[in-house]
């Protein structure tokens, strides 16, 4: 394959591929429109009480105003009886006429009453309606929110996913280079070092913790041609020396 022979530089190839892929996770993670969505969620959560609690309220008003509408329907025909049997002429007792005229102004009282009673009812459903609307036309808002935020996620972890297929592909192809021990040493090393499992040796500095190495320890890797593998006294990355 193209690319570095010393295999000290193909493994800081190998890590920039997995600092790719680190990154790429992250930006997964938290693309923006998870903390946007997060945050309409946590809105509608705090709304719903209240929309749960006026909608119930209003449920019980247009119950009772049936109610009560239809008790007003059906005194208003009593009514109408009544008073169609109090002026058909069928009946001519004095005492009884003036019995069916109390009865029919009694059915009038009560649906009067009735009345009042349906017009508050009325105003208080209005009173609701006006708590309610803003709090209905918002949840609207956050759930169009939620949908766009859901979409752009869906579209944002595609294009992420993509550009992860090509990343561990190539990341893979320079660790079928390296034999298990090696491989084993910089997971390793990786693991406890926050990423950093290898690192150049620049002048006396490890560019993985840019802390200082003895001279004398820079002298002997320079010219070390066995191969062995040199470690940063600080933090432990495999050092990868440039020419001095």
């Amino acid at each position: 394959m193209d690319g570095p022979t010393n295999p000290l530089e193909r493994l800081l190839v190998l890590q920039d591929h997995d600092i790719a892929i680190a990154q790429l996770e992250f930006r997964r993670a938290h693309l923006p429109e998870l903390a946007e969505r997060d945050a309409a969620l946590g809105e509608a959560k705090r709304l719903m009480p209240t929309h749960i609690d006026l909608t119930k309220r209003r449920a019980a008003i247009d119950a009772a105003e049936k109610r009560v509408d239809d008790e007003v329907q059906t005194q208003r025909a009593k009514a109408e009886a009544v008073d169609t049997k109090l002026y058909s002429g069928s009946v001519s007792s004095p005492r009884e006429l003036q019995a069916l005229q109390a009865d029919l102004d009694a059915l009038k009282a009560h649906v009067a009453k009735l009345e009042d009673d349906e017009l508050e009812q009325m105003t208080a459903r209005e009173d609701l309606d006006t708590e309610l609307a803003p709090i209905e036309r918002r949840l609207g808002e956050l759930q169009a929110e939620v949908q766009r935020c859901g979409a752009a996620i869906t579209a944002g972890e595609a294009d992420v996913d993509a550009l992860l297929v090509t990343e561990r592909a190539a990341r893979a192809a320079v660790a079928a280079t390296f034999d298990a021990a090696i491989m084993a040493d910089y997971e390793a090393r990786r693991a406890h070092n926050k990423g950093k499992g290898v690192a150049r040796l620049v002048g006396d500095t490890c560019q993985a913790c840019r802390l200082s190495i003895p001279a004398t320890e820079v002298d002997t890797i320079r010219h070390d041609e066995s191969g062995r593998r040199w470690y940063c006294d600080n933090c432990g990355a495999i050092l990868v020396a440039t020419p001095s």
